[in-house]
């Protein structure tokens, strides 16, 4: 599915996507219970997004994807949030819920927890905890799919030569004043 508007025309030619569109195309098309994940996790982390965007629940997604969309330019401190934005996403998210061994990992944590005398003795986390490891083979399916569309998307949208494009496109030319050369006495 190629969304027109990801695409803009560069000025040598060259077709490429636009990394912030691309970024909101990512989000807007996980699947919704995932989408706050994504904002709360990468909103405490990621530098330049106000704190307060976090604060209401209600539009937290909404006001995650309004924040990312003011660095819409291309400019330089444009390409600068999508290299840190895509650098956090990777490391918060990907690296840990793209792989099965991760997966693996999180099952024996809330394995042990559910094991833990404090927790054994309180009914409500115990019910909690087990009700979070009946949801954890399908959360790991969802988000191994999700992980796979990230890379996806940033192979094509957010790789260097992409955002070199999409800097370059943005960029004024330079305007060359012509000199004069007066003549030097002899």
């Amino acid at each position: 599915m190629c969304n027109l508007a990801l695409i803009i025309k560069s000025q040598k030619g060259k077709f490429m996507k636009n990394p912030i569109e691309a970024i909101v195309e990512w989000i807007s098309d996980t699947p919704q219970e995932y989408q706050a994940d994504i904002a709360f996790v990468v909103g405490y982390a990621m530098p330049g997004l106000p704190d307060d965007i976090l604060h209401d629940s209600d539009k937290l997604v909404e006001n995650f994807i309004a924040c990312i969309k003011k660095y819409h330019s291309g400019g330089h401190k444009d390409v600068g949030f999508v290299v840190s934005f895509k650098a956090t996403v990777e490391h918060l998210l990907i690296r840990k819920r793209s792989q099965q061994q991760h997966w693996e990992k999180t099952i024996l944590e809330q394995e042990e927890m559910l094991q833990d005398e404090e927790i054994q003795s309180n009914e409500r986390m115990k019910q909690l905890i087990m009700g979070m490891l009946e949801k954890l083979p399908q959360r790991q399916e969802d988000w191994i799919q999700i992980c796979a569309r990230w890379n996806e998307m940033v192979s094509n949208a957010l790789d260097d030569n992409n955002l070199d494009l999409w800097h370059r496109s943005q960029m004024k030319p330079i305007e060359q004043k012509p000199v004069i050369i007066s003549s030097l006495p002899a």
